[in-house]
């Protein structure tokens, strides 16, 4: 009898896609097929008829399926991972006061485009503020990118400090 041993896999492991499953169901064989999964440490799943697996790591995994007559197929597949986190910057921490009474939070160092949704929270900043804003109030304001595409999240934080000091010192004797 011929033996045929197939993997399907549903996707790459992301931040959100944390688990994927390897499926065999489609190998072929007579009589009912057992199912040994192994990865590049051995066999993590002997002889059985479960003929999905989960894996939470990416690398190479092994199938071997055996019918009921004892003839053996294998095949292998790779998974493969995408959990690489945007880049975000909220800029330098900064000073405001009477002199410089507004500065602009951000960079250019920001992952853009219609993958990545950003969103900045602190002070009197919403849902609606722009990826370079300008604030005139001091606080803790957070950067928060999501790639939407894996799923991941990064955040970056800039402290604007109020700095109201007067400048002293500029004293001059006229005599």
């Amino acid at each position: 009898s011929t033996v045929t041993a197939l993997i399907n896999v549903n996707g790459l492991l992301t931040c959100e896609n944390v688990t994927v499953t390897l499926d065999a169901m489609n190998s072929s064989g007579s009589g009912e097929l057992e199912y040994e999964w192994s990865n590049a440490q051995g066999i993590v799943s002997d002889f059985s008829t479960q003929s999905t697996f989960s894996v939470t790591e990416p690398g190479n995994y092994s199938l071997r399926v055996r019918d009921d007559g004892g003839c053996v197929a294998s095949t292998s597949v790779v998974v493969g991972e995408d959990r690489d986190l945007p880049n975000v910057d909220a800029g330098p921490d900064q000073n405001i006061g009477c002199v410089i009474e507004e500065v602009t939070l951000g960079s250019d160092n920001n992952d853009t485009g219609s993958n990545f949704q950003f969103r900045w929270t602190g002070g009197n900043l919403n849902n609606d503020a722009p990826l370079r804003p300008t604030v005139t109030t001091d606080g803790i304001y957070v950067l928060t990118i999501r790639n939407t595409q894996n799923g991941c999240v990064a955040s970056d934080t800039a402290f604007v400090t109020a700095n109201d000091a007067l400048i002293t010192g500029l004293n001059s004797t006229i005599e």
